[in-house]
């Protein structure tokens, strides 16, 4: 088995941590310390709650595998911390206008298209940053891709979830159906995804897919982020519901992006029922 960093360089492990240490140190300037202390003790605060609860998911995989299954979980948590103090800095500028979180998506998309461009075409390819797709998996994709537009028009825009009561704007448009979902397919699907099919291997087949932890952990995590988060007063909540149904969601998407080999239709598949919230507000 290949080593879980192989072909990475210190470089490449510290852009993301680089790019995000000096979007605090300028939010800094603008807002004061004080205000990006408390945003980042808010960020800490959410990730000792997630990161115990993805761990107890992730140690039969990890006691299997031994220390590649170590280093690779330590590389995705340090990547989803540092993830999560992106998206966690008070917003400034144009973006303190706007009601969603451009700051923490451009961020995001920042660092990860900076860290892509430092990858060799092949660690490009095995993280599903390329257009090619294996053959006959388009039509499965775009099947599930419907599937997945349906549901978000009448379970969720209907039921009101996934913050469908905040109403239909351009904003909430173009937020939905850009890069915001994007970099959390590179980040979940491409880079997490890869290093924990490095370490824990693909042995299972499912519907046409090589899959293995990586797609069950990575669902876990996406679960767990969108499930539990600090809300205005800074309390802590935990949304069962939306957990599940994002954990569900990631194994779908996981499996779309195994199935595919790209990262492209698990950015549609992704995008795919907000974009059923958004016709269902639509006709409202």
């Amino acid at each position: 088995m290949k080593g879980v960093l192989s072909g990475l360089n210190w470089r490449q492990a510290a852009l993301p941590l680089g790019v995000v240490t000096i979007a605090a140190c300028l939010v800094s300037l603008a807002t004061g310390s004080d205000a990006v202390g408390v945003a980042l003790g808010n960020a800490l605060l959410v990730g000792a709650v997630i990161v115990p609860l993805w761990l107890i998911v992730a140690a039969p995989a990890v006691w299997r595998a031994g220390t590649n299954g170590v280093i690779a979980i330590l590389a995705v948590a340090l990547l989803f911390l540092v993830n999560l103090i992106g998206l966690s800095l008070p917003r400034v500028g144009f973006f303190a206008e706007l009601e969603w979180n451009w700051q923490g998506k451009t961020l995001d998309l920042i660092w990860c298209l900076l860290l892509i461009g430092l990858l060799s075409p092949q660690l490009r390819r095995e993280i599903g940053w390329t257009w090619e797709t294996r053959p006959a998996t388009l039509p499965v994709a775009f099947v599930n891709i419907g599937i997945l537009t349906f549901v978000g028009f009448v379970a969720l825009g209907n039921n009101a979830v996934g913050g469908a009561t905040q109403g239909l704007t351009l904003e909430r448009i173009l937020f939905d159906a850009s890069y915001p979902n994007l970099v959390e397919e590179i980040v979940f699907r491409g880079f997490m995804l890869a290093l924990l099919d490095r370490a824990f291997g693909t042995p299972w087949t499912f519907a046409g897919a090589r899959i293995g932890w990586g797609i069950v952990l990575t669902a876990w995590l996406f679960g767990l982020v969108h499930g539990i988060w600090l809300d205005a007063e800074g309390m802590l909540v935990f949304d069962h519901v939306y957990l599940v149904m994002t954990f569900v969601a990631g194994l779908m998407l996981g499996w779309i992006r195994a199935l595919t080999g790209s990262l492209w239709p698990a950015y549609l598949a992704h995008a795919a029922p907000e974009v059923g919230i958004l016709l269902a507000l639509s006709l409202k």
